[in-house]
């Protein structure tokens, strides 16, 4: 059965994919020896920066402690499983 993750979860997970993704960039930065690359790099760190800025005002915004009814396991079958209809 598939986990349901709560807002503050998915908001914290996204958090540190994006510190991830700037950490990459910014030790790229560091690697790169072409001039160009190394503006490419340190622009996309910057921007992965942001990102994490704006998740963290996002996550920050979520309750910490969510109903733990919420925190359950959801069978397959269940509505919020299924494909949208077109």
């Amino acid at each position: 059965m598939p986990t349901v993750f709560t807002a503050r979860e998915i908001a914290e997970s996204a958090v540190e994919k994006e510190m991830k993704r700037r950490d990459f960039y910014a030790n790229v930065t560091k690697l790169s020896t072409n001039p160009e690359m190394t503006k490419l790099f340190e622009f996309l760190a910057a921007e992965e920066d942001r990102h994490v800025a704006t998740f963290v005002k996002l996550r920050d915004q979520v309750p910490v402690r969510q109903p733990s009814a919420l925190r359950r396991q959801v069978p397959p079958h269940s509505p919020i499983m299924s494909a949208p209809k077109s």
